[in-house]
């Protein structure tokens, strides 16, 4: 089977942020008379936000989410044993960014405890200490879900082998953090009381450098569904293709920032059902 195919298309959308985050939606088209479709340039983004006071305004986030789903009617099928194997080509480019800053200047104090028993001993860990933490991430995430939809008894058909979804993600970090912390543990064991207090790090520091990341990915789908069919029933292979970006931002003092976008095409080359091979 070759384009123009019979059956339906939808899409879906949405987008979120909080904070001075932002995010766009990329828009979705599809054409079943040629096979092809795409999602255009969707993105996420998380600026260090200007306006901030109180610990209120540290945080920032986008994200972005965009669907292509399609149902393919199959060509009639005799009653009996059928290999049915589709080929779904995909193409995209993304970027991801994280750019590392100046934590809030002042560190938070933190105090927690845990308690727990086992038979006729018991055990309690307390943790006092501070810290200043910030950090930036970004994500992109293209993915693709695939089955074969006996449409006469509403059941579905999954590969023969291997798995009915396929994905690429592609992450980056960076952070500030700076503390002290220290443990003070009580134990009650065999009668006899217990105690413990050891600190296990003092003025730690860590960071990690500004990253960024750019390119184009391809991918050729190809399941094969190797099962008995029947002439009375009517099948169709149904697909769906989705781009995720995410970025988030939270306690920079200063500079610390996110982004994200991903393009399956010019909302035609990025998503194609080359063909569908039935035997």
């Amino acid at each position: 089977m070759n384009a123009p195919y019979k059956g339906a298309w939808t899409n879906s959308a949405s987008i979120s942020h909080d904070g001075c985050g932002k995010a766009k939606q990329g828009a979705v088209a599809w054409s079943m008379s040629t096979g092809t479709g795409g999602i255009g340039l969707s993105s996420a983004i998380a600026p260090h936000c200007s306006n901030t006071f109180g610990g209120v305004g540290t945080y920032s986030s986008g994200n972005s989410w965009s669907r292509i789903e399609v149902a393919v009617k199959l060509k009639p099928l005799t009653t009996g044993y059928h290999s049915v194997n589709p080929v779904i080509s995909l193409s995209w480019t993304e970027a991801v960014k994280v750019v590392n800053g100046s934590c809030l200047a002042k560190a938070q104090p933190y105090t927690y405890g845990t308690y727990y028993k086992s038979g006729a001993n018991s055990y309690w860990y307390n943790t006092t200490g501070y810290s200043s933490y910030c950090d930036s991430s970004a994500n992109v995430n293209p993915y693709a879900n695939f089955w074969i939809d006996d449409v006469t008894s509403n059941t579905q058909i999954y590969p023969t082998s291997g798995s009915n979804y396929w994905y690429n993600n592609t992450y980056a970090y960076t952070q500030n953090s700076t503390g002290w912390y220290s443990n003070h543990n009580t134990y009650y064991i065999n009668g006899n009381w217990s105690y413990y207090n050891y600190t296990y790090s003092n003025n730690y520091s860590y960071s990690t450098p500004t990253l960024s990341s750019s390119g184009a990915g391809t991918a050729v789908l190809s399941p094969y569904f190797n099962t008995t069919f029947a002439s009375s029933d009517v099948y169709a292979l149904v697909f769906y293709v989705q781009g995720y970006t995410y970025a988030q931002d939270q306690n920079w003092a200063s500079g610390g920032s996110a982004s994200a976008s991903l393009n399956f095409g010019t909302l035609g080359n990025g998503v194609t059902l080359s063909k569908i091979v039935i035997a």
